[in-house]
């Protein structure tokens, strides 16, 4: 049997498999072509298997907003452990990528969820935070909740809540309790972090605190959030990359 006729016969059994060579032949890919399987990517699938999975993402994400309706969604990095852990990474991130593209999914500053889905500001809760974004606009340095509420004259639960529900959709991140950095500058943040690990094969806490120019302490919790998040893991008194599409 050659090659072109014993993978044939493996998608006729198979509903996935990784092609190593399928693209050389396009009487081959035509061939695959007629059996229902997607040849446009490194990946065969067919139409059934790719389906059955993007709805196990649905399910799954319906789910999860049912048990966390305080929580705006999730990462994709997420989504694939609790979804789609048994298929190679690569090909789960390109059905939930496709998902996103039909609108089936919607990715809201990195967070995913369902289109229905919608944790919003009230009216009020919504002035308070066109005055508390400016501060954070204002530096570079995480900001703690007491002080924000102290600046604003706000009391402090209060202002915690508010925070919280802010971060919740996706605009602020708590790096430790009570203390909080833009998004934005969390994704920034990451970048310099990816650059210098191409660089240098890692980083490591003083490392970081010299390019950030920040105290210590604060470096510390930020690394810590980047290795609970998933984006780097801590080998010995260095941090290794981990997941390059965390931020």
């Amino acid at each position: 049997m050659t090659l072109r006729h014993a993978l044939i016969s493996i998608c006729k059994t198979e509903r996935w498999i990784y092609p190593c060579c399928y693209g050389r032949s396009n009487v081959f890919a035509e061939d695959i072509a007629k059996l229902g399987f997607d040849v446009s990517s490194k990946w065969l699938f067919n139409s059934d298997f790719k389906a059955q999975a993007q709805q196990r993402v649905l399910e799954k994400m319906a789910e999860y907003h049912l048990q966390h309706q305080d929580q705006i969604g999730v990462t994709k990095a997420r989504l694939y452990r609790i979804a789609l852990l048994d298929l190679p990474e690569n090909l789960a991130n390109q059905f939930i990528e496709d998902l996103v593209e039909q609108k089936a999914l919607v990715n809201s500053r990195g967070w995913l969820h369902l289109p229905e889905h919608r944790i919003e500001l009230n009216a009020d809760e919504l002035q308070i935070w066109q005055q508390i974004r400016p501060l954070f606009e204002a530096t570079n340095q995480a900001l703690w909740v007491r002080d924000i509420a102290s600046q604003l004259s706000i009391g402090e639960t209060q202002m915690r809540n508010l925070l919280y529900k802010v971060g919740k959709l996706g605009y602020l991140i708590p790096i430790v309790k009570d203390r909080f950095l833009l998004s934005e500058q969390i994704g920034q943040f990451a970048t310099l972090i990816k650059d210098f690990i191409a660089q240098n094969g890692s980083i490591s806490v003083n490392q970081l605190r010299d390019e950030l120019q920040y105290g210590r302490k604060l470096t510390v919790q930020l690394i810590e959030y980047f290795d609970r998040s998933g984006f780097l893991r801590r080998k010995g008194d260095v941090h290794l990359l981990r997941d390059s599409e965390t931020f």
